[in-house]
């Protein structure tokens, strides 16, 4: 897992370790169940987001471009899972859809 959890952050680590990528904006997001986290790197268009259902006891919805709204133009743009499970993934998700996380999931991906 921390081999895994290495390699994303060795990758992405231009665009995390820069304050001002970071978009606080989403750190409240109306469901308490749902944690987000986005960075954006306005310079290279590159981004990376974590995406989390902290109810370890159901599963629960989430519609992507409601959380993204404004701040990155999301229509008809795709959302690549990168981790999720605790396993690397090729999931390839359209944003304007909705998706269930199951209890406890993380799922880390960029928007393309």
């Amino acid at each position: 897992l921390l081999d895994r959890v290495f390699s994303i952050r060795e990758k992405y680590i231009d665009i995390i370790s820069k304050r001002e990528n970071f978009i606080d904006k989403f750190n409240d997001t109306n469901d308490k169940r749902i944690t987000f986290m986005l960075y954006n790197d306005n310079t290279t268009g590159k981004n990376l987001f974590i995406l989390a259902n902290r109810n370890f006891d159901a599963p629960n919805s989430v519609k992507f471009d409601e959380i993204v709204n404004n701040t990155m133009d999301g229509n008809g743009k795709q959302a690549k899972f990168i981790y999720r499970s605790g396993v690397n993934s090729s999931f390839t998700g359209i944003i304007s859809e909705q998706w269930i996380l199951e209890p406890g999931e993380i799922v880390i991906g960029y928007i393309e």
